[in-house]
């Protein structure tokens, strides 16, 4: 099953992977602000020096005052990784959590028959995927974890 759902949100993020630096970031009511956030916080930190001020904003941005204030997991995918790499590993991280462990809940927990705790991991995945908050699919992704794990 765990390969299923690795299945499933690879697909479910494909267009960011044939499109590779090309590829989109979906906007939604400026809740996407993280994502140059994150990318600009990182950019030329070996060159410029961490704590030095980044002009990739309007206003400005102090890289190292701003990734302390507002810490977020997927920094790390931004640190690592080009930006555009970056977001598409962000997104398939979460479709494959939020699909796992909604099957896990459903079967384990709630003991749903398999084929019914498949469709709901795949309508779980799919609609994370379809959500215009991105700033906020991390802890979607996790929250059916959370909740498989409150049980022991």
């Amino acid at each position: 099953m765990i390969k299923l759902f690795s299945a499933l949100a690879f697909w479910l993020c494909l267009e960011y992977v044939i499109l590779g630096p090309y590829s989109y970031v979906r906007v939604g009511d400026n809740f996407d602000i993280f994502i140059p956030r994150l990318a600009s916080v990182w950019d030329g930190f070996g060159a410029a020096g961490m704590a030095q001020w980044s002009n990739l904003f309007a206003g400005g941005i102090d890289r190292l005052a701003n990734d302390i204030v507002y810490p977020n997991v997927g920094g790390v995918f931004f640190a690592v990784f080009p930006a555009w790499i970056a977001y598409g590993l962000v997104l398939i991280l979460c479709a494959f959590l939020v699909g796992w462990f909604t099957f896990l809940l459903c079967e384990r927990r709630l003991g749903l028959r398999r084929s019914a705790s498949i469709v709901a991991g795949v309508i779980a995945a799919y609609g994370l995927m379809k959500v215009d908050i991105l700033p906020y699919v991390l802890g979607f992704g996790a929250l059916p974890a959370a909740l498989y794990y409150l049980d022991g």
